[in-house]
This record gives structure tokens, C-alpha cells and sequence, in this order.
């Protein structure tokens, strides 16, 4: 673990534009370092907030916090790994831990296992078994009380007796507040050394769980989503009783509205990614027009059906590789541009595509990408939603 790499490809929320990057960060990150060290700044500082679009209205709120107290946080992680690090490792259940990326233009933190791995989990872990209880932490990051990162590193007496920089846990805790202007709840959604810290808390609440319940239940995380899986209804309401108990110990609560217990065997995948992930698009010219058009329309029934879902996303995320004919370009375009309209979260991965087009000698309509762009300002500009705004 190095403070340089953490802080420079790790201290933005990946979903702000690429203009924005903090590689100075880590090609000028000795001089940082002997700055930060002569100058010890005592005071707060406020985080700058914007949002992303999650689905429909629902969005998701991120904040880039003050460099200075990153750097000091990093500093810590890098001097206090080996502790850290044992934590994270403690957990069987986490499949979102969080792994080094060694590559220089990576992210440098990932988790463990992409998202596509829990219906995978689901399968593995049904067998034999009657319920799976599926339960969400309540805005998780948004309600982590910062005085619980002591508790998770050094127990929560030990902690509440020494609120000293003895403990390395308080560190973490004073400059997770300074970076917000003291504020004690929640923590900044978006840098790594949030993913880190958020991951540490959640590693021990696996530990406790594991304790609570008995052994032949088996479970998995990823993130803040828990799955269970038992055999009788009474545990499953030993699950859910256990899991409130543990999470309340870090002051934290169960989201009630996707708390459910469902009797298995349940689908491992809705439909519309079953159907979008298998298929075709003919090879003749007119047959893949008309391929194009029918796949557009089923995502965007889909869409509307399954309003819940990163339907969209999804769909243009898995062909966002494939080479149509140019004569079939303009109704693809089309068909991209609406769906940027629709969920404006694909935005980035529609552009990659008509750069790489634009590369392969393609007529790329820029007016009509413009006018797009033009909408999606003047619709989101009243909100000030700051995704939006910074991709038009």
C-alpha cells in the first residue's frame, strides 16, 4: 500500500469527467509530502458535493473532500496497512474487499469480485436450502458515524476510553470530520479511502454476524447488500433480528423497503438480462437494421418495466463493441442519442462509441449530438445536477 498511488488514482469519484484527474497528486507527491509536513493545519474544511444519476428521478451523492486531509488520511492507511489490511482479510462473507490494481492507469483500489459474481453466489449457496433472506444497509455511507471507525479497528471500549491519535483509528476518524467541517455522519462517497474504510466497518460487522447466527446458515456481502440463505422461516427471522443488532452496534440500520425474505428457487437473473445478453444481430445489412431497431425497442420496454433496473446501461454496455454497417449508422446513432435522453448515467459509454466510430471513418451527425446535449443542459441546469452538467 503506497500513499502516493492511493491519493493519485484513487482520490476522485470515478464517475467525474476525465478532464478531471489528480495525477499531479502523484508525480508531485514529495513535494506535497514535505509541504503537508511543515504545515499542519488545524482548522476544517468543507467537501465540494455534486450528484450522478442513478435511475428515473433517484440520484446518488458524491463529494470530492479537501487534497489536505487526503493526503493526511492516505498517509495513515499507508503507515497502518498491515492492521488494516488483516481486518479486511478477516471477512469470509465480503465479496467487494477491496484489491490493489497494479496497473498505473487503473483505479488503484477494485473490489474482489465484479457485481456479475452474486448471481453466481446465489446458485452455489441455494443448494440444500429453503429461504434466502436478501437485507440493504440504509444510505450506508451517507449514516457511517465516523467515531464507529475506532470501534471497528480497536473495539468500541477500548475507543471510548483513549480518543487519543494513540489509537490510529481516531486518526482516520479526525480527518474523515476535518475533511467535512466536523461533521460526525456519514463519510465522502467517492474516494477510495472511503471504499476502504467503508469495507473495514462492514468486514467487522461479518465477523459479529457470523458469531450471532448458526453455522450451517451460509451467507455472502457485496458492499452494503447482504444475502442469507437457511432452511426455516424462524431463521430467517433469527437473520434479520441478529443483523439489525450488529449493524446497530456501528449505528447503523437496515434499509425496511428492500429487506425481504423469498422462498428459493428464485430466477438468477430477470428476464430482460437473459434476453438482452443472448441476442444476435445479422450479419446482412438490412436483417441488422432491423435487429437494431427490435433490440432498442425490447431495452426500452424493458426500461420502462423494470424501472429499478440499469436496464439501459446494460444494454448498450454489452454491444458497445460490436461494428455495425456504416448503411445501419445513422439509425444506431439515433437510437444511442435517444437512450442518453433516457438515462443520462450511459452518457460516457454512448461517446466512447461514437469516438471509436468516428475512428473507423463513420459520419457522426455533431449537430444532432449537440442538440442532445443541448436538451439534456437546459432540462438539468434548473436542478444544478452536476453529472449532467459537466457532460453537456
Amino acid at each position: 500500500m503506497k500513499s502516493k498511488y492511493l491519493l493519485g488514482r484513487g482520490f476522485l469519484p470515478k464517475e467525474l469527467i476525465p478532464p478531471f484527474t489528480t495525477k499531479g497528486l502523484e508525480v508531485h507527491y514529495d513535494d506535497i509530502l514535505s509541504k503537508c509536513n511543515s504545515y499542519k493545519y488545524k482548522g476544517n474544511a468543507k467537501s465540494i458535493n455534486l450528484t450522478v444519476p442513478r435511475l428515473r428521478t433517484s440520484r446518488r451523492r458524491l463529494a470530492i473532500p479537501n487534497p489536505y486531509f487526503q493526503y493526511e488520511l492516505c498517509n495513515v492507511i499507508e503507515k497502518k496497512w498491515s492492521e488494516i489490511h488483516s481486518i479486511l482479510e478477516s471477512s469470509k462473507d465480503s465479496l467487494s474487499k477491496p484489491i490493489i490494481n497494479r496497473g498505473l492507469r487503473k483505479r488503484f483500489l477494485d473490489k474482489k469480485s465484479a457485481y456479475s459474481e452474486i448471481a453466481i453466489r446465489k446458485i452455489l449457496n441455494s443448494v440444500s436450502y429453503k429461504y434466502m433472506v436478501y437485507a440493504d444497509v440504509s444510505r450506508f455511507h451517507g449514516t457511517i458515524y465516523t467515531h464507529s471507525i475506532p470501534w471497528a479497528i480497536h473495539g468500541k471500549s477500548d475507543s471510548k476510553k483513549d480518543n487519543s491519535d494513540n489509537l490510529f483509528g481516531n486518526t482516520l476518524d479526525k480527518f474523515i470530520r476535518k475533511s467535512q467541517d466536523g461533521q460526525t455522519l456519514g463519510i465522502p462517497n467517492g474516494p477510495d479511502t472511503s471504499f476502504l474504510i467503508s469495507e473495514l466497518i462492514a468486514s467487522r460487522i461479518d465477523d459479529d454476524i457470523k458469531s450471532r447466527l448458526s453455522k450451517s446458515i451460509k451467507s455472502f456481502r457485496y458492499v452494503d447488500d447482504y444475502y442469507f440463505f437457511c432452511k426455516t422461516l424462524s431463521e430467517t427471522e433469527a437473520i434479520i433480528s441478529q443483523l439489525t443488532k450488529a449493524l446497530s452496534e456501528y449505528e447503523l440500520e437496515l434499509n425496511p423497503d428492500k429487506t425481504k425474505v423469498v422462498e428459493l428457487p428464485i430466477e438468477f437473473e430477470p428476464d430482460w438480462v437473459s434476453d438482452l445478453r443472448l441476442y444476435k444481430f445479422s450479419s446482412n445489412q438490412y436483417k441488422q437494421r432491423v435487429d437494431i431497431v427490435n433490440y432498442f425497442s425490447k431495452v426500452f420496454s424493458y426500461s420502462k418495466e423494470y424501472e429499478n433496473d440499469f436496464v439501459i446501461k446494460y444494454a448498450i454496455t454489452r454491444i458497445k463493441n460490436k461494428k455495425f454497417q456504416k448503411e445501419n449508422w445513422k439509425i444506431y446513432e439515433s437510437l444511442l442519442l435517444q437512450s442518453v435522453l433516457s438515462e443520462p448515467s450511459v452518457i460516457e459509454v454512448v461517446l466512447e462509441i461514437f469516438l471509436k466510430y468516428q475512428n473507423e471513418g463513420y459520419d457522426i451527425r455533431k449537430n444532432i449530438i449537440k442538440n442532445t446535449l443541448y436538451t439534456i443542459f437546459d432540462n438539468n441546469i434548473i436542478h444544478n445536477n452536476t453529472y449532467e452538467l459537466l457532460w453537456s
